[in-house]
């Protein structure tokens, strides 16, 4: 048990360092959407901006959060 405890800590801290790593717009956008569960029409409100700029933000964050993290990560940040 104490292992796996570990590994979590470990895997939860790379992923938190790579999304706290974003760029700021991609960052808010990633944590309204995936951490807060909020719609692209509910970010694009919040923040004062286009459908489409949710959408490329949130592409981006991902493609970034898939170059920083090895794939296991990825897969674990996602909850697949």
């Amino acid at each position: 048990y104490f292992q796996n405890s570990v590994i979590d800590a470990e895997a939860k801290a790379l992923i938190y360092n790579a999304i706290e790593s974003l760029p700021e717009q991609e960052r808010t956008v990633f944590e309204l959407s995936f951490m807060e569960g909020l719609k692209n029409v509910e970010i694009a409100k919040l923040l004062k901006l286009s459908d489409s700029s949710i959408k490329k933000y949130k592409a981006s964050a991902l493609q970034l959060l898939r170059k920083k993290l090895r794939p296991d990560l990825f897969l674990m940040l996602l909850g697949l």
